[in-house]
Protein backbone atom coordinates (compact mmCIF):
# COMPACT_ATOMS: atom_id res chain seq x y z
CA UNK A 1 0.00 0.00 0.00
CA UNK A 2 1.54 3.66 -0.92
CA UNK A 3 1.71 5.39 2.26
CA UNK A 4 -0.14 8.89 1.46
CA UNK A 5 1.15 12.17 3.56
CA UNK A 6 -1.09 14.62 4.77
CA UNK A 7 -0.70 17.72 2.96
CA UNK A 8 -0.63 20.87 5.85
CA UNK A 9 -3.57 22.38 4.11
CA UNK A 10 -7.41 20.97 3.35
CA UNK A 11 -7.37 20.45 -0.16
CA UNK A 12 -10.49 19.23 -2.85
CA UNK A 13 -10.75 18.17 -6.28
CA UNK A 14 -12.39 19.75 -8.56
CA UNK A 15 -13.63 16.77 -10.65
CA UNK A 16 -15.59 15.36 -7.25
CA UNK A 17 -18.35 14.73 -6.74
CA UNK A 18 -19.77 15.76 -9.88
CA UNK A 19 -17.63 12.35 -11.48
CA UNK A 20 -19.25 10.19 -9.00
CA UNK A 21 -21.81 9.17 -11.07
CA UNK A 22 -20.12 8.82 -14.03
CA UNK A 23 -20.25 6.16 -16.41
CA UNK A 24 -23.89 4.91 -15.23
CA UNK A 25 -26.14 3.42 -18.36
CA UNK A 26 -28.55 5.74 -18.57
CA UNK A 27 -31.96 5.56 -20.45
CA UNK A 28 -34.55 2.29 -19.77
CA UNK A 29 -33.12 -0.22 -17.52
CA UNK A 30 -31.76 -3.37 -19.24
CA UNK A 31 -33.20 -7.14 -18.16
CA UNK A 32 -31.10 -9.11 -15.98
CA UNK A 33 -30.02 -12.27 -18.04
CA UNK A 34 -27.15 -14.15 -18.67
CA UNK A 35 -25.54 -11.87 -21.13
CA UNK A 36 -24.69 -9.32 -18.68
CA UNK A 37 -22.31 -11.73 -16.85
CA UNK A 38 -20.16 -12.55 -20.27
CA UNK A 39 -16.47 -12.25 -19.94
CA UNK A 40 -14.63 -8.72 -21.62
CA UNK A 41 -11.74 -7.57 -21.83
CA UNK A 42 -11.89 -5.69 -18.69
CA UNK A 43 -14.57 -7.70 -16.81
CA UNK A 44 -14.64 -11.52 -15.35
CA UNK A 45 -17.48 -13.63 -13.41
CA UNK A 46 -16.21 -16.49 -11.78
CA UNK A 47 -19.09 -16.91 -9.76
CA UNK A 48 -21.84 -19.24 -11.03
CA UNK A 49 -24.06 -17.54 -13.20
CA UNK A 50 -27.62 -18.83 -11.82
CA UNK A 51 -30.98 -17.54 -11.46
CA UNK A 52 -30.75 -16.82 -7.84
CA UNK A 53 -27.53 -15.02 -8.80
CA UNK A 54 -28.63 -12.90 -11.55
CA UNK A 55 -32.06 -11.94 -9.55
CA UNK A 56 -29.67 -11.12 -6.57
CA UNK A 57 -27.63 -9.12 -9.27
CA UNK A 58 -31.07 -7.40 -10.23
CA UNK A 59 -32.30 -6.62 -6.96
CA UNK A 60 -29.07 -5.07 -5.57
CA UNK A 61 -27.30 -3.45 -8.39
CA UNK A 62 -29.63 -3.19 -11.74
CA UNK A 63 -33.10 -2.01 -10.96
CA UNK A 64 -31.56 0.71 -7.97
CA UNK A 65 -28.30 1.98 -9.49
CA UNK A 66 -28.40 0.50 -13.21
CA UNK A 67 -25.41 -0.80 -12.82
CA UNK A 68 -24.04 -4.02 -14.86
CA UNK A 69 -21.09 -5.53 -13.93
CA UNK A 70 -19.70 -3.92 -16.88
CA UNK A 71 -20.95 -0.94 -15.73
CA UNK A 72 -18.57 -1.83 -12.32
CA UNK A 73 -15.86 -2.51 -13.56
CA UNK A 74 -15.49 0.74 -16.07
CA UNK A 75 -16.19 2.69 -12.61
CA UNK A 76 -13.12 0.74 -11.02
CA UNK A 77 -10.76 0.41 -13.81
CA UNK A 78 -11.25 4.69 -14.43
CA UNK A 79 -7.94 6.40 -14.80
CA UNK A 80 -6.06 3.22 -14.59
CA UNK A 81 -3.43 2.71 -17.66
CA UNK A 82 -2.15 -0.68 -17.48
CA UNK A 83 -3.82 -4.23 -18.93
CA UNK A 84 -6.48 -4.57 -16.05
CA UNK A 85 -9.07 -6.56 -15.15
CA UNK A 86 -11.93 -6.91 -12.51
CA UNK A 87 -13.19 -10.05 -11.77
CA UNK A 88 -16.24 -11.07 -9.91
CA UNK A 89 -15.11 -14.13 -7.42
CA UNK A 90 -17.25 -14.48 -4.57
CA UNK A 91 -20.74 -13.65 -3.86
CA UNK A 92 -23.26 -14.53 -0.26
CA UNK A 93 -26.24 -14.16 -0.91
CA UNK A 94 -27.57 -15.39 2.25
CA UNK A 95 -29.32 -12.56 4.75
CA UNK A 96 -26.88 -12.99 7.16
CA UNK A 97 -23.73 -11.44 4.91
CA UNK A 98 -25.29 -10.42 1.38
CA UNK A 99 -21.97 -9.53 -0.69
CA UNK A 100 -20.26 -9.91 -3.30
CA UNK A 101 -16.30 -9.49 -3.69
CA UNK A 102 -14.51 -8.51 -6.89
CA UNK A 103 -10.45 -8.33 -7.35
CA UNK A 104 -8.51 -5.90 -9.56
CA UNK A 105 -5.45 -6.86 -11.48
CA UNK A 106 -3.33 -4.05 -13.90
CA UNK A 107 0.08 -5.75 -15.37
CA UNK A 108 2.32 -5.29 -18.26
CA UNK A 109 3.60 -7.67 -20.21
CA UNK A 110 1.90 -10.41 -18.39
CA UNK A 111 3.52 -8.45 -14.80
CA UNK A 112 1.53 -7.86 -12.30
CA UNK A 113 1.92 -4.45 -11.04
CA UNK A 114 -0.90 -4.02 -8.59
CA UNK A 115 -3.74 -5.70 -6.96
CA UNK A 116 -6.66 -4.76 -5.15
CA UNK A 117 -10.18 -5.99 -3.56
CA UNK A 118 -13.49 -4.69 -2.49
CA UNK A 119 -16.50 -6.30 -0.98
CA UNK A 120 -19.48 -4.70 -1.72
CA UNK A 121 -22.33 -5.09 1.36
CA UNK A 122 -25.40 -4.70 -0.07
CA UNK A 123 -28.01 -4.33 2.65
CA UNK A 124 -27.96 -3.64 6.28
CA UNK A 125 -26.79 -6.39 8.63
CA UNK A 126 -27.58 -5.84 12.27
CA UNK A 127 -25.02 -8.04 13.24
CA UNK A 128 -22.16 -7.01 11.27
CA UNK A 129 -19.06 -4.77 12.94
CA UNK A 130 -20.25 -1.74 10.52
CA UNK A 131 -24.31 -2.45 9.97
CA UNK A 132 -24.73 -0.59 7.37
CA UNK A 133 -24.55 -0.93 3.22
CA UNK A 134 -20.83 -0.19 2.49
CA UNK A 135 -17.68 -1.24 0.38
CA UNK A 136 -15.12 -2.80 2.39
CA UNK A 137 -11.27 -2.46 0.96
CA UNK A 138 -9.93 -5.81 1.30
CA UNK A 139 -6.68 -5.22 -0.41
CA UNK A 140 -4.51 -2.38 -2.29
CA UNK A 141 -1.04 -3.32 -3.02
CA UNK A 142 1.32 -2.05 -5.49
CA UNK A 143 4.46 -3.39 -6.77
CA UNK A 144 7.57 -1.28 -5.27
CA UNK A 145 8.95 -0.48 -8.32
CA UNK A 146 5.27 1.17 -9.66
CA UNK A 147 4.84 3.45 -6.59
CA UNK A 148 4.78 6.77 -6.52
CA UNK A 149 3.08 6.64 -9.98
CA UNK A 150 -0.47 7.74 -8.57
CA UNK A 151 -2.11 3.83 -8.61
CA UNK A 152 -3.30 3.99 -4.90
CA UNK A 153 -5.16 7.39 -5.55
CA UNK A 154 -6.63 5.98 -9.14
CA UNK A 155 -7.91 2.55 -7.04
CA UNK A 156 -9.19 4.67 -4.11
CA UNK A 157 -10.68 7.78 -6.35
CA UNK A 158 -12.84 4.98 -8.34
CA UNK A 159 -13.96 3.18 -5.06
CA UNK A 160 -15.19 6.41 -4.00
CA UNK A 161 -16.69 7.12 -7.15
CA UNK A 162 -18.39 3.43 -6.82
CA UNK A 163 -19.75 3.98 -3.38
CA UNK A 164 -21.40 7.14 -5.02
CA UNK A 165 -23.28 5.17 -7.65
CA UNK A 166 -24.34 2.50 -5.22
CA UNK A 167 -25.50 5.48 -2.73
CA UNK A 168 -23.39 4.20 0.00
CA UNK A 169 -21.88 6.47 2.40
CA UNK A 170 -19.41 4.33 4.10
CA UNK A 171 -15.71 2.68 3.20
CA UNK A 172 -14.20 0.10 5.51
CA UNK A 173 -10.80 -1.45 5.90
CA UNK A 174 -8.65 -3.39 8.02
CA UNK A 175 -5.53 -2.02 8.64
CA UNK A 176 -3.11 -4.44 9.02
CA UNK A 177 -0.32 -4.74 5.84
CA UNK A 178 3.25 -2.72 6.49
CA UNK A 179 2.30 1.35 7.19
CA UNK A 180 -1.35 0.38 6.56
CA UNK A 181 -2.12 1.31 9.88
CA UNK A 182 -0.57 4.99 8.78
CA UNK A 183 -1.35 4.96 5.59
CA UNK A 184 -5.63 4.46 5.95
CA UNK A 185 -5.70 7.17 8.29
CA UNK A 186 -4.09 9.72 6.31
CA UNK A 187 -7.33 8.79 3.88
CA UNK A 188 -9.66 9.30 6.82
CA UNK A 189 -10.23 6.28 7.95
CA UNK A 190 -11.16 6.12 11.58
CA UNK A 191 -10.78 3.11 13.85
CA UNK A 192 -13.70 1.51 15.36
CA UNK A 193 -14.34 2.21 18.91
CA UNK A 194 -13.42 -0.88 20.37
CA UNK A 195 -9.87 -1.24 18.69
CA UNK A 196 -9.15 2.18 20.24
CA UNK A 197 -7.98 1.56 23.61
CA UNK A 198 -5.47 -1.04 22.00
CA UNK A 199 -4.26 1.56 19.34
CA UNK A 200 -3.22 3.85 22.33
CA UNK A 201 -1.48 1.37 24.91
CA UNK A 202 0.35 0.81 21.48
CA UNK A 203 1.12 3.98 20.85
CA UNK A 204 2.21 4.32 24.84
CA UNK A 205 5.26 1.02 24.37
CA UNK A 206 6.06 2.76 21.64
CA UNK A 207 7.27 6.34 22.83
CA UNK A 208 8.54 4.11 25.54
CA UNK A 209 10.88 2.54 23.17
CA UNK A 210 11.93 5.54 21.37
CA UNK A 211 12.77 7.43 24.43
CA UNK A 212 15.16 10.39 24.37
CA UNK A 213 14.20 10.59 20.49
CA UNK A 214 11.09 12.32 21.29
CA UNK A 215 11.64 16.03 22.94
CA UNK A 216 9.15 16.49 26.40
CA UNK A 217 7.55 18.95 24.48
CA UNK A 218 5.91 16.67 21.60
CA UNK A 219 5.59 14.30 24.54
CA UNK A 220 3.28 16.79 26.07
CA UNK A 221 1.45 17.48 23.22
CA UNK A 222 0.57 13.86 22.14
CA UNK A 223 -0.76 13.28 25.71
CA UNK A 224 -4.21 14.70 24.38
CA UNK A 225 -4.32 11.87 21.59
CA UNK A 226 -3.07 8.66 24.39
CA UNK A 227 -6.08 9.81 26.74
CA UNK A 228 -8.93 10.25 23.89
CA UNK A 229 -11.67 9.06 24.16
CA UNK A 230 -12.84 8.82 20.69
CA UNK A 231 -10.82 7.43 17.78
CA UNK A 232 -10.92 10.56 15.69
CA UNK A 233 -7.87 11.59 18.01
CA UNK A 234 -5.85 9.72 15.31
CA UNK A 235 -5.72 12.55 12.67
CA UNK A 236 -4.27 14.88 15.13
CA UNK A 237 -0.96 12.17 15.18
CA UNK A 238 -0.60 12.75 11.09
CA UNK A 239 1.11 15.92 11.19
CA UNK A 240 3.92 14.60 13.66
CA UNK A 241 7.08 14.58 10.95
CA UNK A 242 9.75 14.01 13.58
CA UNK A 243 12.32 12.14 12.05
CA UNK A 244 13.04 8.87 14.50
CA UNK A 245 14.95 5.68 14.59
CA UNK A 246 12.26 2.75 14.65
CA UNK A 247 11.82 -1.08 14.66
CA UNK A 248 9.20 -2.34 12.40
CA UNK A 249 7.42 -5.01 12.94
CA UNK A 250 10.20 -7.37 10.88
CA UNK A 251 12.48 -6.20 13.30
CA UNK A 252 14.28 -4.21 11.31
CA UNK A 253 15.59 -0.39 12.29
CA UNK A 254 14.71 2.22 10.03
CA UNK A 255 14.63 6.51 9.76
CA UNK A 256 10.73 7.11 9.65
CA UNK A 257 8.20 9.93 10.95
CA UNK A 258 6.60 9.89 14.36
CA UNK A 259 3.61 9.16 12.62
CA UNK A 260 4.69 6.58 11.24
CA UNK A 261 6.52 4.78 14.08
CA UNK A 262 3.33 4.99 16.23
CA UNK A 263 0.59 3.90 13.92
CA UNK A 264 2.68 1.62 11.45
CA UNK A 265 5.41 0.28 13.82
CA UNK A 266 2.72 -1.04 16.42
CA UNK A 267 2.08 -4.20 14.85
CA UNK A 268 -1.47 -3.58 15.78
CA UNK A 269 -4.27 -4.59 13.31
CA UNK A 270 -7.45 -2.09 13.44
CA UNK A 271 -10.59 -2.29 11.48
CA UNK A 272 -12.18 1.03 10.52
CA UNK A 273 -14.35 3.60 8.61
CA UNK A 274 -14.40 6.27 6.77
CA UNK A 275 -17.61 8.32 6.39
CA UNK A 276 -17.92 10.32 3.38
CA UNK A 277 -20.69 12.23 5.01
CA UNK A 278 -18.11 13.55 7.57
CA UNK A 279 -16.53 16.39 6.50
CA UNK A 280 -12.81 16.06 8.15
CA UNK A 281 -12.38 12.95 6.97
CA UNK A 282 -13.88 13.35 3.44
CA UNK A 283 -10.94 16.28 3.55
CA UNK A 284 -8.51 14.13 4.63
CA UNK A 285 -9.46 11.25 1.68
CA UNK A 286 -9.71 14.34 -0.71
CA UNK A 287 -6.11 15.85 0.71
CA UNK A 288 -4.62 12.09 0.06
CA UNK A 289 -5.72 11.59 -3.52
CA UNK A 290 -4.85 14.96 -4.97
CA UNK A 291 -1.40 14.29 -3.02
CA UNK A 292 -0.84 11.21 -4.86
CA UNK A 293 -2.43 11.54 -8.32
CA UNK A 294 -0.07 11.84 -11.03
Amino acid sequence: MVVCPRLSEPGTLKRYPSRRMANIPSGSIPVADRDMFRDSETMSVTIPVTEEFIDWWDRHFLQPHKLTPQAVADILLRDLKFDEKVTFYRCDMSDARNFVQVSIEGSVDSYCVYMAGHSFHVTQVPKREVQDRHIEIDLVNVKPEYQGQGISAAVMANTYDLAGALGMTVMTVEAYLEGGPYAWPSYGFIPLLEYWPVIQAKMEDKLLELGSQVPPDIRQRLEPVLSATEPRAIFALLDEDLLVKSRGADGTIRRVTLARALLADTDQRWYGVLDLEDSASKSLFFECIARNER
